[in-house]
C-alpha cells in the first residue's frame, strides 16, 4: 500500500475535525449550517472507512478496529444513516475485520448478512453497481474461507469478465487455491495462477503480486531445491516486503525458511523462520 494514501486521508481526517469554528459561524444561516454539518459527517465516515481498508491492506487489525470505531461514533454523531454504499461498505469491513483477525465464523456470518444478495440488487445506477460489487466481494470473501468449489460456478459469470480488473484477479486466485488434487486441476490451477500474474502485472497490484508468487512458490516449489525454487522464494518475500502485509510476510518468509533448510542452509533458516514467527504474532496476535 503507498504510505502517501494514508498521509493524505489522515490529513483529511484532522482538517476536518479541526474545521468547527466555520461550521459554527453566527453569521450562517441554519440550512447552511445543516449541510455543511452532514457534508462534513458523511466525509468523517469515508475518511475513517478508507483508512481502515487501507489497515486491513497490510494486517494492521487494531488499526481498523479503532477506525471503524471512528465510523460508527461520527455516524452517530453527525446522524448519518448506514445505508446504501456506505452501509454495505462498512458492515463488509466488519466481516473483513474478522477474516483477517482470525475469527473465520464471525466473518462468514457477516458475509452472509441479506445486505450482500448480489443476485437481487439493481446492476442501473452507478451506485447500484458499486453496492452489487461490495456485495461480490463478500461472496468471495465466503469462497475463500469455505474453499467449497460449488460456490465458484454461481460467481463465475459475475467474476470472469467484470468491469474491474482487480475481481477478475481475486476470482483467479480463489479458483487457484480451492481444492487441486488431480493432474486436470493442478493444469487448471497453473492456468489460473498465470492469468492472475498477468492481471496482477497489468494493474500494478502489489498485494495481488505478493499473494500471487507466495501461492505459485507454495505449490510448484514445496520441498524443492535449485535456482528455480530460490528464486521463487525470493521473488514471493520481496514482493511482500513491497506490500508491506505482516501476514504475507510471515508466510513468505515462512516458504523461504522452509527452502533455507532443506538446502542444508541452517543458519538462513532459523533466522529467517524467527523473523516469520515474530511478523505471524505481530499480524495475528490473537491467536
Amino acid at each position: 500500500m503507498d504510505g502517501k494514501a494514508m498521509r493524505f486521508l489522515k490529513e483529511g481526517l484532522a482538517r476536518i475535525n479541526a474545521d468547527t469554528r466555520s461550521s459554527k459561524s453566527p453569521s450562517a444561516r441554519l440550512s447552511e449550517l445543516v449541510t455543511k454539518q452532514q457534508w462534513r459527517g458523511q466525509m468523517l465516515c469515508y475518511l475513517n472507512l478508507y483508512v481502515a481498508f487501507c489497515a486491513a491492506a497490510v494486517a494492521d487489525w487494531p488499526l481498523v478496529k479503532e477506525s471503524m470505531r471512528s465510523m460508527t461514533a461520527a455516524a452517530e454523531k453527525f446522524e448519518v444513516p448506514l445505508i446504501g454504499c456506505l452501509g454495505k461498505l462498512a458492515l463488509y469491513l466488519e466481516g473483513v475485520y474478522y477474516q483477517g483477525s482470525g475469527d473465520l465464523k464471525a466473518a462468514l456470518d457477516v458475509f452472509a448478512n441479506d445486505a450482500f444478495r448480489f443476485a437481487d440488487i439493481p446492476y442501473s445506477t452507478s451506485e447500484q453497481r458499486v453496492e452489487r460489487d461490495i456485495a461480490l466481494l463478500a461472496a468471495l470473501n465466503s469462497l475463500l474461507i469455505l474453499q467449497d468449489p460449488q460456490w465458484q460456478d454461481p460467481l463465475e459469470p459475475y467474476c470472469s469478465d467484470h468491469p474491474n480488473k482487480d475481481i477478475q484477479t481475486a476470482f483467479s486466485l480463489i479458483r487457484a487455491t480451492t481444492k487441486t488434487s488431480s493432474a486436470a486441476m493442478i493444469h487448471e490451477t497453473k492456468n489460473h495462477l498465470a492469468m492472475a500474474l498477468n492481471r496482477a502485472k497489468a494493474t500494478a497490484n502489489t498485494q495481488f503480486l505478493c499473494l500471487v508468487l507466495s501461492i505459485m512458490c507454495s505449490k510448484f516449489f514445496n520441498n524443492c531445491v535449485g535456482d528455480q525454487a530460490e528464486k521463487s522464494a525470493l521473488a514471493a518475500r520481496r514482493h511482500a516486503e513491497l506490500s508491506k502485509n505482516k501476514l504475507w510476510m510471515s508466510v513468505s518468509g515462512g516458504l523461504l525458511a522452509q527452502f533455507y533448510d532443506i538446502s542444508d542452509k541452517r543458519a538462513e533458516a532459523q533466522a529467517t523462520l524467527s523473523e516469520a514467527c515474530i511478523l505471524a504474532h505481530e499480524a495475528l496476535p490473537n491467536l
